[in-house]
């Protein structure tokens, strides 16, 4: 009797520890990965934090950061998807979007960029770690004689199209546009999750 209660204690504990020991593990690989991608990000750097982004509720990478180049907002966020089939991040494929925000009822992201010379809005559905394009806006600026937006919308389930005109840029309430917020809360450079 004596020596089954250290086997069932053995195996009772060991799946709880292996679980740990993959934990940890994965989390040094995404700071390594996060890391690298702000050290590419220099001199400005990023913030990173590690979330589920997509809802499949496994924690993938998030790296924010602003972009100095350019006229519009430069709001960047780079994420690394967690794939759950091949348990490992797809460090392939990283995906880059200005001025994000994310839906996490819906599993929406939407992006924009404009700037003096015109820009687009983008929304997305995930579709496990991919982007699904759902609609676009392209803005064109006409300067002369006064200036003027046009927005051009394509949904791409509907295939409709529609056009409009505005004295600034009028993108849908869904864009969230100029009212950008941060998923990554700190940037104390702390390894914490």
């Amino acid at each position: 009797m004596r020596s089954a209660l250290p086997i069932f204690l053995l195996v009772l504990l060991l799946p709880e520890m292996l679980n740990a020991k993959t934990k940890n593990s994965l989390y040094r690989q995404a700071k390594k990965i996060a890391t690298n991608i702000e050290m590419s990000l220099s001199p400005a750097g990023g913030c990173d934090t590690l979330m589920d982004i997509n809802g499949d509720g496994s924690k993938d990478i998030v790296v924010e950061f602003y972009s100095g180049c350019g006229t519009g907002e430069k709001n960047g966020t780079i994420m690394v998807m967690y794939d759950t089939i091949k348990k490992r991040f797809d460090t392939r494929h990283q995906i880059t979007i200005p001025n994000a925000h994310f839906d996490f009822k819906k599993h929406t992201v939407t992006k924009y960029y404009v700037a003096a010379g015109g820009g687009y809005a983008r929304l997305y559905k995930w579709k496990g770690i991919r982007l699904v394009l759902l609609e676009d806006v392209e803005v064109e600026v006409e300067p002369e004689p006064t200036l003027k937006f046009k927005m051009t919308r394509k949904n791409h389930i509907t295939g409709k199209t529609t056009h409009w005109e505005s004295d600034e840029v009028d993108l849908p309430a869904v864009y969230h546009y100029y009212k950008y917020k941060h998923l990554v809360r700190s940037c104390s450079g702390s390894d914490d999750e």
